[in-house]
């Protein structure tokens, strides 16, 4: 997913809210925005804003980090332990 990998490179994600959007992927670590308009506004603040940028890089890759082989694996082995725990 291109997100995902924008957000592992520190690049902030915008993005417009629609259905089977990017809100669970991305959550707060993005920018949602509800039309084209506040996008537009929305992606001047970001280039314009050295602090608005570095805040949103590093919830990016905070983000972007929990979809990484490390966090998917320790999410399988604690499924499968409960599944195994429970019979």
């Amino acid at each position: 997913m291109l997100p995902i990998e924008a957000m592992s490179a520190g690049t902030p994600v915008c993005y417009i809210d629609m259905p089977q959007s990017l809100n669970s992927y991305v959550g707060m670590a993005g920018l949602k925005f509800e039309d084209l308009n506040q996008m537009i506004w929305g992606l001047k603040k970001i280039y314009n804003s050295e602090e608005t940028w570095m805040n949103l890089s590093e919830s990016s890759q905070a983000k972007a980090d929990t979809f990484g082989y490390e966090s998917s694996s320790i999410q399988l082995e604690k499924s499968v332990s409960s599944k195994i725990n429970s019979l």
